[in-house]
């Protein structure tokens, strides 16, 4: 769980800084001609979008851990089942 929650957050401080810095060019290239309206809505549909990254990961990790411990018992009880291709 820790390295799933290490990666996100890594995943995102990237992407956050990666926008600033596209940001900052816009502004510093723009000069008075900028967009802000443009900026705003790229904020918006970044929030949006990490929100629902954040939200599917999350589902993901929970339905993996789910499955995890579902096939752990199996996995035990398969070594005292014989194998029926096995000669």
């Amino acid at each position: 769980m820790q390295l799933f929650l290490r990666m996100m957050y890594s995943s995102l401080l990237v992407k956050m800084v990666f926008c600033l810095v596209a940001t900052l060019l816009y502004l510093l290239i723009g000069g008075k001609d900028v967009n802000k309206a443009g900026i705003l809505a790229s904020l918006a549909l970044y929030v949006v979008y990490t929100y629902i990254e954040v939200k599917v990961l999350m589902r993901l990790s929970k339905n993996q851990r789910k499955m995890a411990k579902k096939e752990a018992p199996l996995e035990y009880l398969r070594q005292f089942i014989p194998d029926p291709s096995a000669p």
